[in-house]
């Protein structure tokens, strides 16, 4: 019985401290709305200048990056340069063994030297069977020429053949002399006969001559096609040894430099990589901008850029290039992330302006920060970015809406403002219009005057507080004196 008594006493006990503690925890609310919530006071200030900037982060790029791969098989004999190292235009990188190359020349060069000499061979062949038509046609000439003296004998053998006839039936001439005629006539008739014939052997002797002249100069030309065929397959042979040893394409650095003395590099379907030379002659930062950003940022906009392997250290820079599609955080083009909800960004493109100095100690792959400043006002007037908070707008200033088709009720329209100080220690919303934003300010366009107090903080009080608060301002806090 007595227990029992005792647990009912620890009840009410227990139940009247905590209505005590309601109690004190609800007087004090009250006395403290009484006395007004503490709140951060800050002013609106006119500044010579404000710019707005975005922060994105990338990495060094050249504007040129050249993969130097092997042109010829063989082992890798020679690496005249480290990673990091300058070179200039034409100065050699890396050498592959050349000696299957080499070789490849020699015989090159010798087939080349046969088939020169053959086409000299053939060449005089074509000038000798040359002339032996000249002479051939020379002695046809010739015999054309003898053909019209015999033809001019025979004409006269005939008509004294024939004159001699007459006489002899006339009884003038006797018959020795007509026989002597006629002998005559039968000779010059052989001559000419034969001269014909002649002729017609040295036509046919001309006619061969020429055709030996064509099969000359067909072998000849045969043969120069073969030098040339040599010379070509030379050319590609010299080349190939050439390229046995890799020369720099560029001024610039090697940035890259995974091959190593012994090792097997390939020149077929699958090359190997000898060495990657990066052109510093123009340096860009390929940096990465959030979606909600890039609306701001355009080509020609300034930007400072930090290295990380230069510390603190600006370099002054311009935007030249924006990305026109998103790329996803892990990499991925639209096109591969078309049904994924991943935070996009846009590439944007900026180009380095450094000092020798400082261009000298760049390397492509560097880690680097860009602060581009896309928009830039000056003597704008200024408001702490934390004051501004959104309300909605009092009934008698809303604006007439239609009434949602499900009956709902209609959503009312909140406006940017802030949370003016009154002098009665108040606070007091008011709309404003706002322009770009710096770091910690925005620009104020209508709704303040210089100089007014606004509430800017807490946030946890901002984000509850009402149009005609009491409100009081939060005493600052004590400065610690500094030990002697």
């Amino acid at each position: 019985m007595q227990f029992k008594t005792s647990r009912k006493k620890k009840t009410v006990i227990i139940t009247a401290a905590v209505l005590g503690l309601i109690t004190i925890v609800i007087l004090s609310k009250a006395v403290q709305k009484k006395d007004g919530e503490p709140v951060q006071v800050g002013k609106v200030e006119r500044k010579t200048r404000l710019e707005s900037k975005v922060t994105a982060s990338g990495d060094i790029r050249p504007v040129h990056l050249y993969n130097l791969t092997a042109e010829v098989p063989g082992r890798v004999e020679q690496i005249f340069v480290s990673e990091g190292d300058l070179v200039k235009k034409g100065q050699p990188l890396v050498r592959v063994d050349p000696t299957q190359s080499s070789f490849a020349v020699n015989a090159g060069e010798a087939s080349v030297r046969v088939a020169q000499a053959d086409a000299i061979n053939q060449q005089v062949a074509v000038q000798q069977a040359q002339n032996n038509i000249n002479q051939t046609k020379a002695t046809l000439i010739s015999a054309e020429a003898d053909l019209d003296r015999v033809q001019s004998d025979l004409t006269f053998a005939e008509s004294e053949y024939k004159r001699m006839q007459q006489l002899v039936e006339n009884g003038v001439a006797t018959k020795s002399q007509f026989d002597s005629a006629k002998s005559r006539y039968e000779q010059a008739k052989a001559v000419v006969a034969s001269q014909r014939a002649r002729i017609n052997q040295l036509k046919v002797l001309v006619h061969d001559a020429e055709l030996g002249v064509e099969r000359s100069k067909a072998a000849f030309n045969s043969s120069e096609a073969r030098v040339k065929q040599g010379q070509a397959e030379l050319s590609r042979q010299s080349d190939q040894l050439k390229k046995s040893t890799r020369y720099s394409p560029i001024d610039g650095v090697v940035s890259s430099l995974p091959v190593k003395v012994g090792e097997y590099a390939l020149a077929s379907f699958s090359t190997t990589p000898l060495m990657t030379v990066a052109d510093m002659s123009q340096i860009n930062t390929e940096v990465k901008v959030d979606e909600t950003d890039i609306a701001d940022v355009q080509v020609g906009q300034k930007a400072k850029v930090k290295v990380d392997a230069l510390g603190d250290f600006e370099i002054e820079g311009e935007v030249i290039e924006k990305g026109a599609s998103a790329i996803t955080r892990s990499g991925q083009t639209i096109a591969q992330s078309a049904n994924t909800q991943e935070a996009k960004d846009f590439v944007v493109k900026i180009k380095l302006l450094p000092t020798e100095q400082v261009r000298e100690k760049l390397r492509p792959g560097m880690s680097s920060t860009a602060v581009i400043t896309t928009a830039t006002v000056n003597e704008v007037m200024t408001a702490p970015l934390q004051a501004i908070v959104p309300r909605e707008l009092p009934k008698d200033q809303q604006p007439a809406a239609e009434q949602p088709a499900n009956g709902a009720a209609a959503k009312k329209k909140e406006v940017e403002g802030v949370f003016v100080f009154t002098k009665d220690g108040r606070s007091r919303f008011t709309p404003i219009t706002t322009g770009i934003k710096g770091d910690q300010e925005i620009e104020i366009k209508s709704g303040l005057t210089e100089g007014d107090e606004i509430i800017i903080g807490p946030y946890k009080t901002l984000r509850t507080l009402k149009d005609g608060d009491q409100v009081k301002r939060e005493a600052a806090p004590a400065k610690v004196e500094a030990k002697s």
